[in-house]
Formats: structure tokens, sequence, C-alpha cells
């Protein structure tokens, strides 16, 4: 029953792998790299990782990992899930958890500046950057990098650069992509709502604003910019689909930059530029910087134009969590030891999601421990 997913385009609509595009080949490859990324972690800290309160794996080791005796397989409006599994909820590294939180996320974005647009507001993508070398340490850059837009984000709600405009709110994205050349490359993009649309003939003018302002703030914290070096983007936002651009989904289209999912490809040997054991450590240093760190944030005025999601749990609960699983229902059920089982298998994990994602009846002994489901539709 192994699931090919070459040239494959049929859909697939669950909650846990919210991908975009929900295709067959997009969650075959969030499972790939979940696996992966598990077996990594799981080797490097082979005698538990120590988190200050007792000994165990680091969080997205567990993910997906079978909590109790039984784990469930349920189907809902939105698609099939999980249930009794654990989920990290590391929204920087775990593919799947990534997966879910970005969705939200994009929704959210999408959604806040569609209801922007109509009421006549305009929306900036700000991109912000810092200058890095290969030597850099990521967690000091995205130090500097938060403090920074800290004191810039208070200025724009000050209303003292945009004062002609009104400010509107902001929703803040962070980025991490890593290059041979330069080492560790953090980023913010940020939707900048206003009250008032700009002229296309002031546009040059805000950016130019903006510029120094951030040049101010970085150079405060020791970073100088050389001359003629703009580490900060502006451009309106023309459909609010570009919104979405924020929260994108896991690889880089940019070449020598790799998203810390691409470097999970790595150690399989899938780039050609950088080496396995050196993806393994690239991994680990990306896991321990983020720790702690905010992915995603947004201003409370944003709220009036959309509904901020909800706060991506960690515990318990596999697919969604126990939340929104009102009316779900349950297809089958899977034993411990046959689940693990079927984790280790991705080409079957898709075809379980597949088939109960239209509540079709899976038949499989060796994984399955009930041959007919509670939901015969």
């Amino acid at each position: 029953m192994a699931l090919h997913t070459s040239g494959t385009s049929g859909l697939v609509n669950t909650r846990f792998f919210n991908t975009f595009p929900q295709n067959i080949d997009s969650l075959f490859v969030s499972l790939y790299r979940k696996n992966v990324l598990k077996r990594t972690l799981r080797s490097f800290f082979p005698i538990n990782f120590y988190d200050g309160s007792r000994q165990r794996y680091p969080r997205p080791a567990q993910c997906g990992d079978p909590i109790g005796k039984i784990v469930s397989v349920k189907v809902g409006n939105t698609g099939a899930f999980f249930q009794n599994v654990v989920r990290c909820g590391n929204k920087w590294i775990c593919p799947t958890c990534s997966n879910h939180f970005k969705g939200q996320w994009r929704n959210y974005a999408v959604n806040a500046t569609q209801n922007a647009m109509d009421q006549n507001m305009q929306v900036l993508l700000l991109t912000l950057t810092i200058p890095h070398k290969a030597t850099d340490n990521l967690g000091s850059l995205l130090s500097i990098l938060t403090k920074a837009w800290v004191d810039l984000s208070r200025l724009l709600k000050s209303g003292v650069l945009l004062r002609p405009y009104g400010y509107g709110g902001l929703i803040r994205a962070t980025e991490v992509t890593y290059g041979k050349a330069h080492g560790w490359h953090p980023h913010f993009h940020v939707l900048l709502f206003l009250d008032n649309p700009i002229a296309s003939s002031d546009l040059d003018t805000v950016k130019i604003s903006l510029q120094k302002m951030w040049t101010k703030y970085l150079a405060i914290r020791g970073i100088i910019l050389q001359a003629g070096r703009v580490k900060i983007d502006v451009r309106p936002i023309e459909s609010p689909k570009e919104a979405g651009y924020i929260f994108k989904t896991q690889d880089s289209n940019t070449p020598d930059h790799y998203t810390p999912f691409e470097l999970i490809d790595a150690i399989e040997g899938r780039l050609a530029d950088i080496k396995p054991n050196h993806a393994k450590l690239l991994i680990i240093d990306f896991l321990l910087q983020t720790k702690h760190k905010h992915f995603a944030d947004a201003t409370k005025e944003i709220d009036k134009f959309a509904t901020r999601p909800s706060k991506l749990k960690r515990k318990h609960g596999g697919g969604e969590e126990g939340e929104n699983q009102v009316g779900a229902v349950s297809l089958f059920e899977i034993p411990t030891k046959r689940y693990r089982q079927l984790q280790k298998n991705t080409d079957m994990v898709c075809e379980v999601f597949i088939l109960a994602s239209n509540k079709k009846t899976l038949f499989h002994a060796e994984y399955i421990a009930k041959e007919k489901p509670l939901d015969n539709n």
C-alpha cells in the first residue's frame, strides 16, 4: 500500500499538516523531514537533554510520539488528525508544527489585510535585515535585530514618522536562512497598516526616513552600516494574498540561502554544498539559539480586522490538541506498538491521512487493530 508521491496532484485537507499548497507531495516532504529531524536529535542527545526540570529529549525529537496505549485517527470538518500523540509546538524547526502555526498566521495576515483594504487603508511590507558574517552567532544576531525592532516599532506607534498617513497596526514574522558564504541570516518581515494611502511619489521619502531610523537603532547596538548598503525594503501590498508572503512555506527560492528545513535535507545528503555532518551541527545550533525566541506577533490594533490565531499548545493531543474537535468522528484506533511502526513509514502515514480525510475504510492488519472503522461513510 505504499504511496508514491512523484507527480501526484491529489488534495489532502488536514488540520495537523496545514501546508500550502495542501497536496500529497508537501505532506510527504513534511513527514519525511520530521522523521530525519527526530533521528538526528535523538542521536545527538543520546542521554537525553536536560531542560532544567527533568531529563528528556528536546521537544521536536518527541513530536508525534504516542501517549498511552491507543492512538486514534479522527476526522472532522477540516480533515483528519491523530489523537493521543505528542505535539512539540516548535514553530522554528518542526516541519509539521511549523506548517500548522504558519497556516494559522498566514490566514490571519491575509484576512486582516483584506478587511483593512476594504476600509481604504494601505498595507506596506517592510523587510528588515542586519549585516552579518559567517562566524556570527545566531542568538546574538536575533537579539540585536529584536532590540532594534523594539525601538523602531515604538517610533512607528508614536505616529511621528507616519503623521500624514496614520498608524493602523503591525504584524511581524521572523525568518532565518543560512548561506555557506555569510552564515545565518535572520530578518523580519513586517506588515505595516496605514489609515491613509501613501502616494507613489511619497513612498521613497517614507523609505528613506525608515532607513535612517533603522540605521540609527542598529548603530546604537554597535552595527555600523556601510554607505549605500540598504538594510530595509519597503513596498506596498497590492492584494491581500501578498500579505501571506511573510509566513511562506518551508523552502527558500534564493540561491545559497537555505531554510532550516532544507538543512534537514542536507543531513540526508540532498544539498551539494553543505555536508551532512555540518548540517547536523547547524540544526542543533539553530534549535538551541531559537529557544524561547518569538517567531511572530501582532499589535492589538490588528485584532479589529481579524481574529488572532490561538496559541499553538504543546503537551498532548497530536492533530488539534483538543481544540475545535467537537463533532469529530473516530475512524479507527491503532495500538501504540503498531503506531510506532507506522511512524517510520512516511508513505503509509500519508495514505492514512488521505483515506481518513475522505472517510474511506483502511484495511491493513500490520498497523490497524480494527478491520472496520467506526464510520463507514
